[in-house]
């Protein structure tokens, strides 16, 4: 027999199910947590919704991502996450126009992240876009998201049959990240 599930029973099911995924979300995001009377919105609301909407693009949801990513986005603007996951669910369904207002607007808000970064850099390549692909490049230069942007560029390269090319920065990315 099938049942209506409705949003809060999905949040509590992903919960249930996902719940090493959500502790490391939370923790990632405690130092984020605003003090009260915000916080049950926080810990009850936002977090879970975030959470589904980053589930629902691994599992291939992407329409119910970005409407949990939106929600959560409602809920937190002045919080990074649900920017990339809208940014992220909108370039997983080829809405690239959105996605890279969505990455405009993170950075408008000062909420930018390593993975809208990507996103902007991922689309300049689907669009190739070279100015906005070393844009992003040059701005990863000696900061936490240089690891990723240099495994972007090997992914390019051996995207292009590139391989001998692509190794060396693989190995490059690899390095940065141990350090």
């Amino acid at each position: 027999v099938l049942r209506t599930v409705s949003g809060l029973d999905a949040i509590a099911s992903i919960w249930n199910v996902m719940p090493v995924a959500f502790e490391k979300s939370a923790k990632a995001a405690a130092k984020f947590t605003p003090s009260p009377p915000t916080h049950c919105v926080w810990i009850e609301i936002f977090l879970p919704l975030n959470g589904l909407a980053a589930r629902y693009q691994v599992i291939g949801e992407f329409d119910k991502a970005v409407e949990a990513a939106r929600e959560a986005l409602m809920l937190r603007p002045d919080n990074y996450m649900p920017y990339a996951n809208l940014a992220s669910s909108y370039e997983s369904l080829n809405r690239l126009e959105e996605a890279k207002q969505i990455c405009a607007k993170a950075l408008g808000a000062q909420r930018d992240s390593l993975h809208t970064h990507d996103v902007s850099f991922e689309i300049a390549y689907l669009e190739n876009d070279q100015a906005t692909m070393q844009r992003e490049m040059a701005s990863a230069k000696g900061t936490n998201r240089e690891a990723n942007i240099v495994f972007l560029q090997g992914l390019v390269l051996a995207s292009a049959g590139r391989l001998r090319l692509a190794r060396p920065i693989f190995e490059h990315s690899y390095a940065k990240r141990r350090e």
